[in-house]
């Protein structure tokens, strides 16, 4: 993978997370939950990946030989799943607690990830610290975006991030 695919893949995972966040922005919640979900998601999405890739070190020579197609097929299932899951809406002053359970959410698709990752030969830390920086920076957006507008981003945001992961997934078959 190149860098333009690990900044899609980044962009892709970080489309959970903007949607949680938009929601969170749509409860006109306070500056400082704004932060604190974009800070949470964001080193989520950037440590999944971490333990998926290590993870992925057990099974090593029995993935190998077919890692194109698991990729491939990992990505295919991630965003379709992006597409299809419903919102998950908020309605009222969110925890910290609850910031984290969203975190946990909304990064588990990363833990894939890694293990794609792992199986393309990817800096893993690299990949991760941009996983992480764009979910912060993308996060913090959509809690800004969901202040100012409608709930109506939600959709096309997941739908965005979905067709991305299915679209490097099947690229993954043919090289």
């Amino acid at each position: 993978m190149n860098l333009i695919e690990i900044i899609l893949i980044s962009i892709a995972l970080a489309m959970d997370a903007v949607a949680v966040s938009i929601s969170i922005g749509l409860n006109k919640e306070e500056i400082r939950a704004y932060i604190q979900a974009s800070i949470v998601f964001g080193l989520f999405q950037m440590i999944m990946p971490i333990i998926g890739y290590l993870l992925s070190y057990t099974f090593y020579k029995y993935i190998i030989p077919i890692s194109n197609i698991i990729s491939c097929i990992i990505l295919v299932i991630l965003g379709l799943n992006m597409i299809i899951e419903k919102n998950i809406s908020i309605k009222k002053k969110i925890t910290i607690k609850e910031i984290f359970i969203l975190a946990i959410a909304t990064s588990i698709d990363a833990l894939s990830i890694g293990i794609t990752l792992s199986l393309t030969n990817q800096s893993i830390i690299s990949s991760s610290i941009m996983i992480g920086l764009i979910t912060t920076t993308f996060s913090m957006i959509g809690c800004m975006i969901g202040d100012k507008l409608e709930g109506k981003l939600q959709n096309s945001s997941k739908i965005l991030g979905g067709v991305v992961l299915i679209i490097i997934g099947i690229n993954l078959l043919f090289k």
